[in-house]
């Protein structure tokens, strides 16, 4: 189930799903680019922290790892594996808050898909505004840029 959201000053708009997330389970730690895309930028620079030790660790010498550094490198990629399914789970309520602490409004407030998303991302205090209000914003805001 998927849930979309607006800027109304941009009039842009995002489909977020509701649930867990494919492409954050299994890119994330790719340098973090699912997630800087996302602006998760705290837990982008954290998994690009993590692999940088990771290379760092790897790097010493040109011979097999002492004990002391596997231990490192195991204890490194475990962690990473654990924030990748961290992030798998609750990465889309994470980019949903997000975009709503910038002033994105739910498309469709009243909608069951906008009622599911509250309530599984426990953000129900979020006041509503009429679907009529945000069409209208995102008319003039697209208009406006169509002007300038």
């Amino acid at each position: 189930m998927t849930v979309r959201l607006i800027d109304p000053r941009t009039g842009a708009f995002m489909d977020i799903k509701v649930g867990f997330s494919w492409s954050l389970l299994l890119f994330a730690s790719c340098l973090g680019i699912p997630l800087w895309l996302r602006r998760l930028t705290p837990w982008a620079g954290l998994t690009c922290g993590m692999l940088l030790m990771n290379w760092f660790i790897l790097s010493q010498g040109g011979r097999a790892p002492s004990n002391t550094q596997a231990y490192a490198l195991m204890s490194i990629q475990v962690s990473l594996a654990i924030l990748n399914g961290v992030m798998a789970v609750r990465g889309n309520e994470l980019t949903a808050k997000g975009l709503l602490e910038r002033g994105w409004v739910f498309a469709h407030p009243a909608s069951p898909e906008a009622t599911v998303a509250r309530h599984r991302w426990r953000i129900a205090d979020i006041a509503l505004t009429q679907e009529g209000e945000i069409e209208r914003e995102i008319r003039s805001a697209v208009s406006q840029q169509f002007r300038g």
